[in-house]
């Protein structure tokens, strides 16, 4: 697999993870500006599409969004969009942000866009709200560099 598409010029780094504790793996595939979606099915790691048919991607800017995450919602593992109001690096100890959160629904090797809610978060989750992370596991931490 040779990710595609991702812009900014920093080496891609992926992080791999299990959305939801019941083996819905996925693997995030981050630029700078961008983090692209891949699902583990049939033993194959499969480019993940929008319902206009091109690459999932989340958006890292800050424009859309700044970060992505694996996250419990109601008590279940859901995939997310995030966009905090602090970018990455910006928080200090103890502050809190306001984090819009957009649920992304898969199927297969498709996906969309779907509940999106707003969340005050502190402390860790603050922190991981403008980052790459799944559950546990952070991009930095974690993450896989990816040789072009």
């Amino acid at each position: 697999m040779e990710p595609t598409g991702l812009s900014g010029g920093a080496e891609p780094t992926a992080l791999v993870g299990d959305v939801n504790g019941k083996g819905e793996v996925v693997m995030l595939v981050a630029g700078s500006r961008e983090a692209s979606l891949y699902r583990w099915i049939n033993c194959a790691l499969e480019p993940v599409r929008n319902p206009q048919g091109q690459q999932y991607q989340f958006d890292l800017t800050g424009q859309n969004g700044n970060g992505v995450g694996c996250v419990d919602i109601d008590g279940a593992g859901q995939l997310v969009g995030l966009k905090s109001s602090k970018p990455a690096g910006a928080l200090s100890s103890g502050q809190s942000v306001t984090v819009r959160r957009t649920v992304v629904t898969l199927d297969g090797t498709n996906a969309s866009s779907g509940a999106t809610s707003v969340v005050n978060l502190s402390g860790s989750a603050a922190e991981a709200s403008a980052d790459v992370t799944c559950h546990d596991r952070t991009l930095k931490d974690n993450g896989l560099s990816i040789a072009g």
